[in-house]
């Protein structure tokens, strides 16, 4: 093995957490065989996929950052641990206002779903498939440099923020008597935005991210899994208007600068619609210190939802 492949290993399992020891846990869901790979995983493995220099890291991720966010990556991986021997299986009205309001103070907007096994990746498990989404806003000063190195830095920064976050939600519910699993923004076990969409959070962009009310999709997604089984999980997603708007605007289209937000979606392998290219995309993302174009172009975030919402009831 080459020093090159070794680095990258190493670094694979300081993100990922090497072999998931969860799998062998006898409660455990295990995504399937031919579930999808979680896209930094791949991307990670295939450096000409994603395309990102050493010395372009070094400027996005910087040490402070970049070590403070691995541990609190490894704690959420190993938050399951901590779990109350004693648990309650369901909660409260109050209790939820209470969470509501604490990840409020926290910065996060939280939704709450019921985990499809098919949105679990590939070679992952979790303990349990009742998902608190949560969503946490990037900054829009900083966004609307893409690409640039600053925007960059503001990226790595909102997914260290919101890991810490969501280890905090995850231990408030320990607390308070539940069980938990926290899954980080970056690597984590299973696909987030199919989840905010199923939690009434926001829609589906031709970008491939969620669109929201408060951030449009300048936002970032993790999740908490937990053994609450009364989850207030909406009925209907209020938010579906948002796909006929992107259905005749395709701004995001025309200024991808690698052309990967395709006209036309393709089906991905857990049978989700998307009209985005990785193969283009993350090369792109890479060599541009994680682009971000989409998000900064997008009408959600340049002109905002409620806007936006007036003008589709108008038509």
């Amino acid at each position: 093995m080459n020093k090159k492949r070794s680095i990258k290993d190493l670094l694979a399992k300081m993100v990922f957490g090497g072999d998931n020891k969860l799998a062998k846990h006898p409660e455990a869901i295990k995504g399937n065989e031919d579930a999808s790979e979680m896209g930094f995983r791949v991307a990670l493995r295939d450096t000409k996929r994603f395309g990102l220099s050493l010395s372009k890291r070094r400027k996005m991720i910087e040490a402070k950052t970049m070590f403070p966010m691995m541990r609190e990556l490894r704690k959420g991986r190993k938050s399951y641990k901590k779990n109350p021997k004693e648990s309650n299986l369901k909660a409260s009205k109050e209790f939820f206002k209470e969470l509501v309001e604490y990840a409020e103070t926290l910065g996060i907007s939280i939704g709450f779903a019921k985990l499809p096994h098919e949105y679990i990746f590939k070679n992952e498990a979790v303990l349990f498939d009742n998902v608190i989404v949560l969503s946490m806003e990037m900054d829009k000063e900083k966004m609307n440099k893409a690409p640039s190195i600053e925007t960059g830095k503001m990226v790595v920064e909102t997914y260290h923020e919101l890991g810490k976050r969501t280890n905090k939600i995850a231990d408030f519910l320990k607390e308070n008597g539940f069980r938990a699993q926290a899954c980080h923004p970056l690597g984590g076990p299973i696909n987030y935005s199919p989840l905010a969409m199923l939690a009434g959070m926001g829609w589906f962009g031709r970008h491939g991210l969620i669109i929201t009310p408060k951030y449009g999709p300048r936002h970032r997604l993790s999740a908490v899994l937990t053994n609450i089984t009364n989850l207030p999980i909406p009925e209907q997603n209020e938010h579906k208007w948002i796909e006929e708007y992107c259905a005749t605007c395709g701004r995001c289209i025309e200024k991808c600068p690698p052309k990967a937000i395709l006209e036309t979606p393709i089906i991905q392998r857990d049978g989700r619609k998307t009209h985005i290219d990785m193969e283009k995309c993350f090369p792109e993302f890479g060599n541009q210190y994680g682009c971000s174009i989409c998000v900064k172009e997008c009408m959600f975030n340049r002109v905002g939802y409620e806007k936006l919402k007036k003008i589709v009831e108008k038509r």
